[in-house]
């Protein structure tokens, strides 16, 4: 023996009492409370690539490196050295010891190679009247290398020549701990730029586009020495045009430089990796030190940009918009 016939009408009442019901209520709630959920909570790991120019900037590595430069200067043209330690110097070079404060060489070819150990520190800047500025810290080394003619420069502006037979390099390190060696180069080098052994791709720990401060400085007076620039998130595809002195804090994540090059009295860097966090702008009252805009995408944000994942979003965005109309339906036929 059978059952009562199943007709339309009971299937629509059956249907109007699950979409009708309270459970059902309560999982679309929890459905769109997920999505609100998902809008808010940061994401991590958020890839980016930073392209600026900037007056000054401060690297430190996150593992051994070496940059060299080329330059040729027109003859006399002078390279200022500051902060050396005068041991180590060649026999060619040996008098520039008593030099108490620079050392002033004017010269016709020199060529810059920067050893940076594991937690160096390079700082690039321009000086006032465009002089391409390179120092380094913790253990940094610049191996300067002169050849053809060779000048020492006093401080009355007298020139004395040095006479040398072949090209002579000199190993500049730090005369003490915390002080900055220094290279300063004719403001008239021309465009430099500075070729990284590891196929541009050198691991950083974190830059600074300032200069060093003191240990313990409060962040809130750092001033940025950004001139432009643009931020790019590379999962979300946001682009933000950067201002100029311009704060940038990217917390967390890793850093790799690919570029760093001085070309028209300016600093561009290319640096590119991953951050937990990612703001600009001003800083903010308050502690922790953060920023005013907080440019993290949230985790929706992310997912909504996966090229593999927007098929399915769409297709359970439409679902969901489906199963609402059809309770508002199953509410009208219960009635």
């Amino acid at each position: 023996m059978g059952g009562p016939p199943v007709t339309r009408t009971s299937i629509e009442d059956i249907a109007a009492g699950i979409l009708g019901s309270r459970w059902f209520l309560g999982l679309v709630s929890v459905a769109i409370l997920g999505l609100l959920a998902l809008a808010s909570w940061p994401w991590s790991f958020n890839r980016f690539v930073l392209k600026a120019t900037t007056r000054t900037i401060e690297i430190s590595t996150s593992a051994r490196g070496a940059l060299t430069i080329d330059a040729n200067f027109p003859k006399g043209n002078e390279i200022q050295i500051y902060g050396a330690n005068p041991d180590g110097l060649p026999p060619e070079l040996t008098t520039l010891a008593d030099a108490t404060s620079a050392i002033r060489l004017a010269v016709s070819s020199a060529t810059l190679q920067i050893s940076l150990p594991t937690d160096g520190t390079l700082i690039v800047r321009m000086t006032s009247d465009g002089a391409p500025d390179i120092g380094v810290l913790n253990n940094g080394v610049i191996h300067l290398t002169l050849a053809g003619m060779i000048e020492r420069i006093e401080v009355n502006g007298q020139r004395t020549a040095i006479n040398i037979e072949r090209a002579t390099s000199w190993n500049i390190r730090a005369r003490g701990k915390d002080i900055l060696a220094r290279v300063v180069l004719p403001p008239n080098a021309g465009p430099i730029a500075l070729y990284t052994i590891a196929l541009y791709n050198q691991p950083i720990s974190d830059f600074w586009f300032r200069y060093p401060r003191i240990a313990g400085d409060d962040p809130r007076t750092y001033q940025s020495e950004i001139l432009t620039g643009q931020l790019q998130i590379l999962d979300t595809g946001a682009k933000i045009k950067l201002q100029p002195r311009e704060l940038i804090l990217l917390e967390g994540g890793s850093r790799m430089l690919s570029r760093l090059e001085i070309i028209d009295k300016a600093v561009a860097v290319d640096v590119s990796g991953e951050a937990n966090r990612i703001s600009v702008g001003p800083p903010r009252p308050g502690s922790p030190f953060s920023l005013d805009r907080d440019l993290t995408p949230s985790v929706l944000s992310y997912l909504l940009n996966q090229h593999e994942l927007k098929v399915l979003w769409g297709i359970a965005l439409t679902l969901l918009g489906a199963l609402w109309k059809a309770r508002q339906w199953a509410l009208k036929w219960a009635k």
